[in-house]
Order: structure tokens, then sequence, then C-alpha cells
């Protein structure tokens, strides 16, 4: 019996197909992965969206109708070396679900596991809908009353269903997604702000509002994706990572920065004499990594919304000939944004930016950095359509003023500036 069962597992070894060899595997998931962040670099948005997209909607009869993204899918589509697309739902590839609802929706399982910006707007993104998004994400804060009156067309201080409807169609000519699937449903979002029977209008306030909800919602799916330690939070080192993830850096400044940050955190040998016998001993530390909460990260995030307050702040430092260690560091982010960085936080920072290792940062390609993490990469000369010539005209309006806490951080420095030379703390 015995001789049987061995005799038998022995064919079914033989008749299994043989498992693709890991080395071949691993090459063909980076060959992918280089092709899939050409592919968010540089392609227009509608091919990105076609991309990454993984559903469409159909009638009862089986006629293609609209493409939708979920909330991952978006994420997939922002995100650097992130998961890999499915290797059935590529290029106009979708799982198609029957429906005859003006808006496609999730059901209330599909709902529950999605955040709650994306629960309101019915969790599935067509390309209006996220076209919409692109514009949220690129659309510094600062500017943002100059969005509103973008859409609203007749100027009465609120934005009905008809004025959206027509700046977004403008921004809808002339893509191919467009012209693949014609519109026959309501956009999530359009229904969200203005209801399904179009009644309702959209205020500045709830415009400002459903930006900052939309942000922190795509900010927590990213910190979710991050590796957890051993507290169930993620660790330090790779929200490191995630911050110049869309530097687009040399892959070799990607890798030395990697290693400094995983030798920070990896266990030393240190040698020591022992009084009492004079010997010398071997001992092993482990600087542990701290972790950081989303709360913090949220935090970090409302910090270099005032990237360009922050700009200034250190162009009059290096007017003042100061350099900025990380005691400096923190006290701009308290008085310029009246924020509270957490010390192992900015240490990170530093171990990022401090490329020849003196204690102070190199703020130029931290502002670069910083910038390009704000939006996620989206300043690369893609076809934004309206959205490249609306940024241009946004920024405008601010860049001739600098904000209160700016001007009294200049006379802060300039004061400093008249001392004897000795780099004073700010914040003192």
């Amino acid at each position: 019996m015995i001789n049987f069962q061995l005799k038998n597992e022995e064919c079914q070894n033989e008749s299994l197909p043989e498992a693709p060899k890991p080395e071949k595997k691993k090459f063909k998931q980076k060959r992918m992965m280089e092709y899939e962040n050409k592919l968010r670099l540089h392609s227009n948005p509608d091919k990105v969206f076609r991309y990454f997209a993984t559903v469409q909607a159909v009638t009862d009869d089986d006629r293609a109708n609209e493409v939708y993204m979920t909330p991952n899918d978006l994420i997939r589509s922002l995100t650097p070396g992130g998961d890999l697309q499915p290797s059935n739902l590529q290029l106009d590839q979708y799982k198609k679900i029957k429906t005859e609802r003006k808006a496609l929706r999730m059901n209330k399982k599909e709902l529950s596991k999605i955040e709650a910006t994306f629960q309101n707007l019915g969790g599935y993104i067509n390309f209006e809908d996220y076209m919409f998004i692109l514009m949220m994400l690129t659309t510094p804060r600062r500017n943002f009353e100059i969005a509103f009156r973008m859409f609203d067309l007749d100027g009465n201080g609120v934005v009905d269903s008809s004025e959206f409807e027509k700046v977004t169609e403008t921004i809808m000519k002339g893509n191919t997604v467009v012209k693949r699937h014609r519109k026959k449903r309501q956009s999530n979002i359009s229904a969200y702000f203005f209801g399904e029977d179009k009644s309702r209008s959209l205020s500045s306030e709830d415009f400002t509002k459903f930006q900052e909800e939309l942000q922190k919602d795509i900010l927590k799916m990213e910190y979710n994706l991050l590796e957890r330690g051993d507290n169930d939070i993620a660790k330090m080192k790779d929200f490191g990572m995630m911050l110049i993830e869309h530097a687009r850096m040399d892959p070799d400044k990607t890798k030395k920065i990697r290693k400094r940050l995983n030798k920070f955190y990896k266990k030393k040998k240190v040698k020591t004499v022992n009084e009492e016998t004079g010997e010398e001993e071997v001992q092993f530390e482990q600087k542990e990594d701290p972790g950081i909460h989303f709360e913090e990260v949220h935090n970090f995030f409302n910090f270099i919304k005032s990237i360009h307050e922050i700009e200034i702040a250190f162009t009059f430092f290096a007017m003042a000939g100061k350099e900025v260690d990380e005691e400096m560091m923190t006290s701009i982010a308290k008085t310029v944004c009246g924020v509270d960085l957490k010390p192992e936080l900015v240490e990170m920072i530093f171990l990022i930016f401090d490329e020849d290792g003196n204690g102070t940062l190199s703020h130029k390609e931290f502002i670069d950095v910083m910038k390009k993490r704000l939006i996620r990469g989206l300043d690369s000369k893609r076809e934004l359509g309206v959205w490249n010539k609306f940024s241009a005209l946004t920024v405008c309006g601010y860049e001739a003023f600098a904000p209160e806490s700016v001007k009294v951080f200049a006379e802060t420095v300039k004061s400093g500036m008249s001392q004897d030379g000795n780099a004073s703390s700010f914040g003192d």
C-alpha cells in the first residue's frame, strides 16, 4: 500500500508543469514595473486612465459603456514602483459590470472597505472624475479660491451643475478616452456635489473642504501601503522612501539614500573596554525604528503644503549666512507653518537630504523633492488639457505677496543679521 502511494505521488509530480524560475519571474516583474513607471511619468492622462482602470459598466444588451477606476486603481496609477497592474486587466481590458444606474456605484460591502471621500462618491471614478481629481491634487491650497472662480461662471458666489459641466466638458475635449467611450452616465463627483437631480449648488467652503478630505484620504491609502513594524504602525524608513518616490532621482542616488536609512536602523557592533578586567568586549546596539502614525504623516504634509513659504524662509536664512540644522527646521515648521514636527521625523529628513553628514540640510533639493511629492509627480509635460493653463494662471495672483507669517520670519532673520555674525537659534 505504501509503495502504491509513493508511485501515485511520483506520477502526479511528473504531470505537474514546471514552476517558473524565480530569476525569470523577478526579471519580468522588474521590466513591467519599469514600463508602468514610464507610463505614469510620460503618458497622457487618458492612456494612464485606460491602463490602470479595471471596471467597465455595460447595459443589459452588452453594449460597452463607461470605464471606471476603483480607489485602489487610482492609487496604483499615482504610485511609482507600487503594485503591478493585474496581468488580465491592462490597457483597455476591464472587468464588466452590468448596470442601468445613472452612475455606477459599489455595493455596501465594497463601500465599507474604502475611505470616506470615495464612499461619498459611490466608490467608482470615471474619466471626468479622474481629471477633476488630478486638478484637486495639483492645485495648491493657496490658489483654490481662484480655482473655485474658474467654475463660478456667473460670479454669484456658488457653482451650479450647468456651470460645472461646461468647464468639465471643455477639459474633456480632445481626449481619446471620451471619443472611445461617449459619456452616458453622470459623474459620481457631480452627483455628490449637486445631487442626482442636479438641484443643489456648491459653495467655495464646500469646494475647499472636499479638496482637503480627498487629499487626506489618498494620503491615508498611500500610508496603508507601507510596511508595518512590531508596533503595527508604518516604519519611519519606509515613510522616508515614500517622500522621495516622485522625485525622479538618479537610481544610484535613490539607492544611496535607501542604504543610509537601512544603515541607520541596522544592528551595529560596538567595541568597549571592561573597566574591571581591562579586556575588550563586543556588544551589539541597534537604533529602534520608532515608526510613524498616520496623524504624524498628515501633520508633515500640512507642513509641506506651505512649501513656498518654507522656501522663502530658507532664502532668508541663506541671505543671513545661516545653515538650516535640525533645530532650525523644527523652528521654521512651528513659526512659519504652525506645525510641530516629531524629532525622529526631522532626523529622518536630514538622513535623506544631508548628503555630506555635516548636520545641515541641502535645502534646495529638499524644496524641489517636496514640491514633486506634494503633487505626486504630476508636473511632467503630459497633456493635462486646460489644467496646465489654469495652474499657470492661479500662481500669478499669489506670488507678488508673501504671507504675513513669512514677513514676520524675515524680520526675525534680518535682526539676526545685524548681530556679530554668530548664528542664533531661530525661535528663541
